[in-house]
């Protein structure tokens, strides 16, 4: 399966996703209200970062290829 936005962010946790991303007002208008908002850009920014740490780091994929072999030779 293809990897999309929506497996990588969490809209409006650890992002903006957009329904249509080629609606250049919507994105405009996301744009604006991050712009507006410092706090809550920060927010998002923050826990995108923890969420990329925790799930899409190459050390997090080694961390998980041992769990499974782990689990895989334990039988």
């Amino acid at each position: 399966s293809s990897w999309s936005s929506a497996h990588q962010i969490q809209d409006g946790i650890s992002g903006v996703l957009l329904d249509d991303p080629r609606d250049l007002v919507a994105c405009g208008r996301a744009i604006t209200d991050l712009l507006l908002e410092p706090d809550r850009a920060r927010r998002l920014g923050d826990a995108a970062q923890q969420r990329v740490t925790e799930r899409f780091l190459p050390d997090r994929y080694i961390s998980q290829w041992i769990e499974l072999l782990a689990m895989l030779t334990a039988g």
